[in-house]
């Protein structure tokens, strides 16, 4: 099966955007939309009640079961998604931490140096290259 046999037992569902939805959540009194669903990377179903109901009881309000909306069941592991920073906050952090390594260049070439700014510049170090993988 697929999320669109969760869309058709869903009431007020509407588009708002691809693979995604918003509907009123029959697992609780709903009067305007508050479940978002959407559909995966990995192809499976989303599902977020933003009044605070848990995906289970959404779907056995309206008598679907995880193995019906999969197919095949569960996943029996869940796949390991890159992290992907937005390009504002890659680099806010790319700015503080090349200024970080400035000032630490700077008391470095004027003869101060201690373990705690060694510790520091590594530290930068590790978060430039950390920026340069989630965003590559």
């Amino acid at each position: 099966m697929s999320i669109q046999l969760l869309l058709s037992r869903l009431e007020g569902v509407r588009n708002t955007g691809a693979d995604r939805w918003i509907a009123r959540c029959p697992a609780h009194d709903d009067k305007s939309p508050s479940l978002s669903l959407a559909v995966g990377d990995n192809g499976t179903p989303l599902l977020n009640c933003f009044a605070g109901c848990d995906p289970l009881s959404v779907l056995e309000s309206v008598d679907i079961t995880w193995a019906d909306l999969l197919g095949e069941g569960l996943p029996h592991t869940r796949p390991q998604k890159k992290r992907v920073l937005s390009c504002c906050d890659a680099l806010r952090i790319l700015s503080l931490e090349s200024n970080v390594l400035l000032f630490a260049a700077s008391d470095l070439l004027a003869g101060r140096s201690s373990g705690l700014l060694l510790d520091r510049i590594q530290l930068s170090c590790e978060r430039i290259n950390q920026v340069m993988r989630a965003t590559l």
